[in-house]
């Protein structure tokens, strides 16, 4: 998961498809640190990166199931990829 965020997503993965591993990669250290503490984000199938997203699948030698790319910024008011 690139782009933690509030963990939406990684919610609907557990209830849909049941991850054996789930990794979230967000480069923000105090958002996940916020999702974790007030949404229960934690769990054996769960590892978290404090990374960017970009620097990370780069470097990755891992093969993955599925990416899914939630990482944007906020430039104004407006969000962008």
């Amino acid at each position: 998961m690139l782009g933690v965020g509030g963990g939406g997503v990684i919610h609907v993965l557990r209830s849909v498809a049941a991850p054996r591993s789930i990794v979230g990669v967000d480069i923000d250290r105090e958002v996940l640190d916020v999702a974790r503490r007030f949404f229960p984000l934690d769990g054996s199938d769960a590892r978290w990166v404090i990374r960017d997203a970009i620097g990370f699948v780069r470097r990755s030698r891992s093969r993955w199931d599925l990416v899914v790319d939630d990482v944007y910024r906020i430039v104004g008011r407006e969000a962008r990829r």
